[in-house]
């Protein structure tokens, strides 16, 4: 009843300090009032809690959480919503923070969920937060308050806090390890080459598809999508993908067919690994150029 108490307190000081010839309307209105604070007893007292937080999108820059928030109002009277205000830290470290209005009611006797989007962006995320480097998971505390307004004595701050993890991505390192020939001949080139991968990262993740270029010497000779799966565990694992390649070589001049009967290659490999994760899915790129032998049949 404390919090009660207070509130009316707030409302007779303000009323003694009022003309005498408003002393009546505004006891009226105490009245009224008090009707709404018996229904905001400690008992029906309106609260808030986070009943889930996803992550809604993630790439090298920046990521997106959601936090949907449960807002319980067990009292008769329905509930205005008014604002929120919200606070991201790592430990003692606050990293993003701000408030927005908000619209709507929480009916009596019932609930209501507000989503609270709050986008991360990394390099201020690395540069508040020390000691925190690209390819960790940093742990976080979300402190935030919905108001409410029961109609008197100003608007209500329902406190809410989550405990939770973001990664912070970075791409595989690349490795292209050797291009091999089944057949090659003025009109066919076909056979295959196998990259090596390396996860930075310091969570796991399973490699579900990847879209890909490739140059060979200057020229595109292949540019595909191919669905693969390889599990990939963190701070180091590794994985290797074969990619299969066919096209003509009389089709992209002679230069090309002699590049590739000799010992070496240029190459430019460059795509983007869609990956399942612990946080769901990203895309994360991965690319490298360089020299590889080239093993005819």
């Amino acid at each position: 009843m404390l919090w009660v108490f207070e509130t009316m307190n707030r409302i007779l000081n303000r009323s003694f300090r009022c003309c005498r010839h408003r002393v009546v309307p505004l006891c009226l209105l105490i009245l009224a009032g008090c009707s709404v604070l018996e229904n905001l007893t400690p008992a029906r007292k309106p609260s808030a809690h986070v009943t889930r937080a996803r992550l809604d999108s993630i790439d090298l820059q920046s990521a997106t959480l959601q936090f949907d928030v449960a807002v319980e109002n067990p009292a008769s009277v329905a509930l205005p919503l008014v604002n929120v205000d919200y606070r991201l830290a790592s430990g003692a470290a606050s990293f993003l923070s701000g408030s927005a209005a908000l619209q709507g009611v929480v009916p009596a006797g019932s609930n209501r969920t507000v989503t609270l989007p709050a986008r991360v962006v990394f390099a201020d995320l690395l540069q508040l937060a020390k000691g925190i480097k690209p390819g960790s998971v940093v742990p976080y505390t979300l402190e935030a308050g919905l108001s409410v307004d029961p109609g008197i004595a100003g608007p209500i701050r329902l406190p809410a806090t989550w405990s939770g993890e973001l990664p912070v991505p970075v791409p595989p390192t690349l490795e292209l390890k050797e291009i091999r020939w089944d057949r090659l001949t003025l009109g066919e080139a076909s056979g295959h080459l196998d990259l090596g991968l390396v996860n930075p990262n310091a969570f796991p993740f399973d490699l579900r598809s990847i879209d890909y270029q490739l140059k060979l010497g200057g020229t595109q000779v292949a540019a595909a999508s191919l669905a693969q799966a390889v599990s990939m565990g963190a701070s180091g694992g590794t994985g290797s993908v074969r990619i299969p390649l066919s096209f003509s070589p009389t089709r992209l001049g002679l230069a090309v067919f002699r590049m590739l009967t000799g010992s070496q290659v240029n190459y430019d490999f460059s795509g983007n690994l869609a990956v399942s994760t612990p946080f769901g899915p990203m895309t994360l790129p991965v690319g490298k150029t360089g020299q590889t032998a080239s093993h005819g049949p």
